[in-house]
């Protein structure tokens, strides 16, 4: 009679397992057609007997998703198992399968399935009842939808017991995202994500690192080294920078690389005697950053720097400008100024952005209303100005002094002697 047969549900061959529907069993061939398998997934055995003196296997990380194919039980004259034919059971794929990163454990689940995945070509998988982990191998190629181009590899059993490779990139490298940069290096794939050790170019930056994870919409490091070449005959100037031991995040999709000063700050420029703490973000527009820039002759703070080839420009800084002939004193201090420093002039303009802006005189231990100011970074001198018909005030902090006080059109700060000219005084 017809002992064939259909069936859906769970199908346990050997060490694995088969999920799905419309599984049709041949009795003459002794095969089981599998036209939808859900899932496959493989228990590979560790060789070790457990405490009822059973094998034990566990279960790998990833699963083998929507195959088709043949499993061939054993060979047609051979249905009672009485000899023992090594390659059976055996599962022959027809067409792709494929495994998914999805998981919420791997980087939060951000390898959607629909854009993220490795696709296996057809395979055999013989003995299923007696394999070892050097079994465990599915060629094919991965796809991550303008992440990176398609990479041809070979799945295999990762440390993290999931299916992955660790390949190289070609010499030249491969376009990321959609050629907005490049990567080269070493790049590994299991259930953290894909991984990265090597170098990132991005516009002029040059990123070092051993840790990154490139992401659909993103890519994050903790950088070794990040470099930015100088740029001064480009649409966009932009300055020389080195940092070490720095926090990254590339956007690739918003243009945006930023980049965070961790255990050192940034060195900025060609001089080598500037730094900064804090942040820079490198766009196709340019360079801007926020946190201390501080260099021999003074501080400058902000929430939004725009830096060229050797300035830096802000509607809002506070700026610190010390006094030569003192180590750690400071000539002058205020906040709430648009600012422009040009090192290749030697030069700085200040103008506040409100008239309550109170400019402190530290080491001479006066402030003023004054809210105009240039400083001759090479002449070490700063000029004030006020308006004409207001003029600004003058006000002694000195503790013997009770707050002296006076008028005056414009003054002069040595950065040299500390002597401060005022004129325009009317009376005192």
């Amino acid at each position: 009679g017809n002992r064939n047969f259909d069936f859906d549900g769970q199908l346990y061959a050997g060490y694995s397992v088969m999920e799905g529907k419309d599984f049709h069993f041949q009795y003459e061939s002794n095969q089981i057609d599998l036209d939808s398998v859900r899932y496959f997934d493989l228990f590979v055995p560790t060789g070790n007997l457990d405490e009822n003196n059973k094998p034990e296997a566990f279960s790998i990380g990833s699963r083998i998703e929507h195959l088709q194919g043949v499993l061939l039980v054993d060979a047609p004259n051979n249905k009672s198992g009485r000899k023992d034919i090594p390659i059976f059971p055996s599962l022959q794929s027809k067409g792709n399968s494929f495994v998914f990163y999805d998981r919420t454990d791997t980087q939060g689940g951000v390898y959607t399935r629909d854009s993220f995945y490795f696709e296996i070509a057809p395979f055999s998988f013989d003995h299923l009842d007696r394999y070892g982990p050097q079994d465990v191998k599915f060629k094919g190629e991965l796809f991550s939808n303008g992440m990176f181009p398609e990479i041809k590899e070979t799945l295999v059993l990762q440390d993290d017991q999931s299916l992955g490779f660790t390949t190289e990139t070609p010499t030249e490298g491969y376009p990321a995202y959609d050629d907005k940069g490049t990567f080269t290096g070493e790049m590994k794939l299991d259930n953290n994500g894909l991984l990265g050790k090597g170098r990132l170019n991005y516009l002029q930056a040059v990123v070092d690192a051993e840790d990154f994870t490139f992401m659909p919409k993103r890519t994050t490091a903790s950088a070794d080294a990040f470099d930015l070449e100088e740029d001064r005959v480009g649409e966009i100037p932009v300055p020389e920078v080195h940092g070490e031991a720095v926090n990254l995040e590339w956007r690739p999709y918003s243009d945006s690389l930023i980049v965070k000063s961790a255990e050192a700050p940034f060195e900025l420029y060609q001089a080598n005697d500037h730094q900064l703490e804090g942040t820079l973000v490198l766009t196709p527009s340019g360079l801007r950053g926020s946190g201390n820039l501080g260099w021999s002759l003074g501080e400058a703070q902000s929430t939004i720097f725009s830096f060229g080839a050797n300035s830096a420009i802000a509607d809002t800084m506070l700026i610190k400008i010390n006094v030569l002939e003192v180590d750690d004193r400071l000539g002058l201090e205020t906040g709430n100024v648009n600012g422009t420093l040009d090192y290749d002039e030697g030069i700085g303009h200040f103008e506040a952005n409100d008239e309550s802006v109170i400019t402190t005189l530290p080491y001479n231990q006066y402030t003023t209303s004054m809210n105009k100011f240039d400083w001759d970074m090479k002449g070490s001198t700063i000029t004030f100005e006020s308006d004409k018909d207001n003029p600004a005030l003058f006000t002694s902090i000195h503790p013997d002094q009770d707050s002296l006080q006076f008028f005056g059109e414009e003054a002069t700060y040595d950065l040299k002697s500390s002597l401060l000219a005022i004129h325009g005084v009317d009376y005192i």
